[in-house]
This record gives structure tokens, sequence and C-alpha cells, in this order.
């Protein structure tokens, strides 16, 4: 008799199943792309993508967030690749290297493990500024 081997959710899957919704829909920042997205993101990181729409933004300035903050491009990327996840307890760093004709970069996505289901908690740009920071700017400035 066969057993069945069921695949542990991993944080990489995790990544890669976000990555996939992505791609097969609009890629902006909106209510409505982040909407699609809900489930693979953390409670509190859907909260404060909320808060941060809720906020009046003027109608001539830049938004604090210009681009698509899963990627931390404002063009879509040519190709990537996910790298090997290092754990922390529930939490979980994904490295994901894009590439474009011009460029490569990382983009580290942070998850938390929740309910025994991986989901994203933060984006790290190898900068001061990650996602959660970038959230929290004024949208009128």
């Amino acid at each position: 008799r066969l057993q069945r081997r069921v695949a542990r959710p991993s944080p990489e899957a995790a990544v890669r199943d976000l990555l996939h919704l992505h791609f097969i829909s609009d890629m902006g920042f909106s209510r409505a792309t982040v909407a699609r997205k809900r489930s693979h993101l953390s409670p509190d990181l859907a909260r404060a993508i909320g808060a941060y729409f809720a906020r009046p933004q003027s109608a001539h300035a830049a938004p604090a967030i210009d681009g698509d903050p899963f990627t931390d491009s404002q063009e879509y990327p040519a190709r990537f690749a996910l790298g090997r996840a290092r754990l922390d307890g529930a939490r979980a760093a994904v490295p994901v290297r894009w590439q474009d004709d011009s460029r490569s970069w990382v983009v580290e996505v942070l998850l938390l493990k929740e309910g025994g289901r991986w989901r994203v908690d933060d984006l790290n740009y190898g900068r001061a500024e990650g996602l959660r920071v970038l959230l929290t700017k004024q949208r009128d400035k």
C-alpha cells in the first residue's frame, strides 16, 4: 500500500504562490490588487496597507509608494529566482533576485507563520526603508 506524502507548507512555497498571483494580474499597488493578495499577507500587514490607502492623498503629489512594492520596481522585471529561506522560529526571510535588461536586485520577503500558514509580513529592500516604513509615510509628500 502506497502512502501519500503531504507537502509541508514552506516559506518558499508561500512566496511562490504570492508571486504567481501577483504576475497573473495587474501588478500595480492599489486597493484592488492588494485585496486579491490579502490571504497571502499577515493580518497586521494587511491592516497597515489598508491604513495607507485610507489616508488622504494630494492629487498633485507622487505617492509614498510609487511603483510595485512586491518587486521594488516601476517596470515589470524580466525574471526572478527564489533563494532558500532563512528560518527563525515562526519567522522566515526568503530572498528574491529580480532582473531586467539593465540591472539585478534583491527583495527579501519577510514572512510570519500564523495558524500553520506562512504569510508575508514585510518586504526588505536592502536599505533603511522596507514596505512597512513606506506605508507609514504621508501619501501626499
